[in-house]
């Protein structure tokens, strides 16, 4: 069975920082993760998102998320692809997202480049809204 993780993604009130916490679905359901959500709130940060872990991780050995940006080559194709990692309930895949279109994340080698938080401007070159 595969070990269900999420990314909980904490963004600094005054200045926008973010920081980022790993937590599995046994640590959650033990109630563990309501004194790290007290202390960073306590600490001036306000809890914005919960990634889920999709299971693969990029060449580079990075675990992907929910979120995150990578880059590949799509097929024959000489163009490098950017886009937003996203679940695609109608096929039930994980899938990488921008205005161009998207691409399958199981049929294709890619790089981890970065998230949506730490990376905006990856974002508004590539992605849409």
């Amino acid at each position: 069975m595969k070990r269900i993780k999420f990314r909980y993604v904490f963004e600094g009130v005054k200045d926008n920082y973010h920081l980022f916490n790993f937590f599995t679905l046994k640590f959650i359901e033990k109630g563990k993760v309501k004194n790290t959500i007290r202390a960073h709130k306590n600490n001036g940060y306000e809890l914005i998102s919960r990634d889920l872990f999709t299971h693969l991780k990029g060449v580079n050995g990075a675990e992907i998320y929910e979120g995150d940006l990578i880059k590949t080559k799509p097929y024959n194709n000489d163009e490098i692809f950017i886009g937003k990692v996203i679940y695609h309930r109608g096929t039930s895949t994980w899938r990488a997202r921008n205005r161009k279109g998207f691409v399958f994340l199981g049929s294709h080698v890619f790089e981890k480049v970065g998230n949506k938080y730490k990376n905006s401007d990856l974002l508004d070159i590539n992605m849409e809204g």
